[in-house]
C-alpha cells in the first residue's frame, strides 16, 4: 500500500523556528502545483479540508466527480495565481517532492474563445467562475458529466450532481457585469440540464460590449472519519434539509439529545444537515 505524507502544509520553510502552524481547521483553501502527486493531465490539486479538486486544461474534478468542459480550446493554458508562502512536501517509497508550491487560485486561460475559467474558493468552498470577454459567446460553455453521474435541477435554481455516495451541489450562479463605478449589475440566468448528461447556462440580456462573469459555488460536505463508512440513503425534506443514513465504524459526531452521542464499533447512523450542508442539526 502506498502512503503519502504531506509535510509542512503551511511551512514558511526558511528556518525551523518559523511561527507556529495554524490549527488545521483554519488552513485556507489552496492549490498545489502537480509535480507527480497526481495523474499527468492534472495541473493543480486543490485542497479544502477533506475536499479535493483537480484542475486540468479541459476538466475539473471535485471530490471525485469529474466535469469536462466539452469543446474546450486545445491551447488552453493553466496557471497558478496569487502564490502563497507555503508549500507541500511528499516523501514516499517512490515519490519525492521537496516543495510543491501553493496558490490561492488557478486560471484556465482561453478555455473557450474569449472565455477564461478561474477556480478558487471563499473560505473552504470551491468556486469556478467563467469570465466572458466582450463579444465572446457564453453559449459555448458546456459542462459534461460521466454516464454514472445523475444530475438534478432544483426549483431554487441549484443543480446537484451525484455519483454513488458522493454528491455535490452547485448553487444557482451569480451572473453579473461590473459597472464603470465598480458596482455589480446582476444579469438574469441560471443552469440548464441538457441532453448528453450536460449542463449549460441560460443568460438573460446583458451589455455584450462589457465583460460578463458567471459565478457558481460548489458545496460538498464530508461526514465520517478514517474508518469504514457506508451511506445507504440520501433524502431531502420540504425545507431543504439533507438527511443521510448508513453504517460507520468511525467516531462520527453526534448532537445533543440523541440516544447515543458517540459510536463504539460499527453502528447505524442517521444525520441531518442544514440546506447549505454547513451544520449538523
Amino acid at each position: 500500500m502506498r502512503h503519502s505524507i504531506p509535510l509542512a502544509a503551511a511551512c514558511l520553510a526558511r528556518s525551523l523556528t518559523a511561527a507556529p502552524l495554524p490549527a488545521p481547521a483554519k488552513i485556507p483553501l489552496l492549490f498545489e502545483a502537480n509535480q507527480g502527486q497526481a495523474p499527468a493531465p492534472v495541473h493543480f490539486v486543490g485542497r479544502a479540508g477533506p475536499g479535493v479538486a483537480e484542475v486540468e486544461s479541459n476538466a475539473l474534478t471535485i471530490d471525485g466527480i469529474r466535469m469536462r468542459f466539452a469543446g474546450a480550446s486545445a491551447g488552453a493554458r493553466v496557471r497558478g495565481v496569487q502564490p502563497l508562502e507555503s508549500h507541500t512536501s511528499y516523501f514516499t517509497g517512490d515519490l519525492t517532492i521537496p516543495r510543491a508550491p501553493h496558490f490561492s487560485k488557478v486560471e484556465i486561460e482561453g478555455l473557450y474563445p474569449g472565455i477564461d475559467a478561474v477556480v478558487h474558493g471563499p473560505g473552504r468552498q470551491f468556486e469556478y467562475d467563467f469570465v466572458v470577454a466582450p463579444h465572446a459567446d457564453p453559449a459555448r460553455i458546456r459542462i459534461e458529466f460521466p454516464a454514472g453521474v445523475s444530475l438534478r435541477l432544483e426549483d431554487g435554481g441549484d443543480f446537484v450532481a451525484r455519483q454513488g455516495d458522493a454528491e455535490i451541489r452547485h448553487r444557482k450562479p451569480s451572473i453579473y457585469q461590473q459597472e464603470d463605478g465598480g458596482a455589480r449589475r446582476s444579469v438574469e440566468g441560471g443552469f440548464v440540464v441538457s441532453e448528453g448528461n450536460a449542463v449549460t447556462f441560460r443568460i438573460g440580456r446583458y451589455d455584450r460590449a462589457k465583460p460578463l462573469v458567471i459565478d457558481p459555488v460548489v458545496r460538498a460536505t464530508f461526514f465520517g472519519g478514517t474508518d469504514f463508512e457506508f451511506v445507504a440513503a440520501i433524502a431531502l425534506d420540504g425545507a431543504g434539509n439533507v438527511y443521510i443514513a448508513g453504517v460507520s465504524s468511525s467516531r462520527v459526531p453526534g448532537t445533543a439529545g440523541v440516544l447515543k452521542p458517540a459510536n463504539d464499533g460499527a453502528d447505524v447512523f442517521v444525520a441531518k444537515f442544514t440546506p447549505d450542508l454547513s451544520r449538523l442539526t
